[in-house]
């Protein structure tokens, strides 16, 4: 397992934790970035809309922001 993949784990960990509603529906938004930092990013392969996308990066910044 690459640190990558060892990061977008534990996130996907994170939120089974604090927030499984959005695990279930969300999961495959979720991504590694790979330009800059790195982190998390969203993708929008499940057609979802500015709103849920905005939410998704909020969940995300929160993780890093605890």
């Amino acid at each position: 397992m690459t640190d990558l993949q060892k990061q977008l784990n534990d996130f996907l960990n994170w939120l089974k934790l604090n927030h499984p509603e959005i695990l279930d529906k969300y999961e495959g938004n979720f991504d590694i970035s790979f330009t800059g930092e790195g982190g998390i990013s969203v993708n929008e392969n499940n057609k979802i809309s500015r709103d849920e996308y905005e939410m998704l990066l909020k969940i995300a910044n929160k993780y890093y922001q605890p």
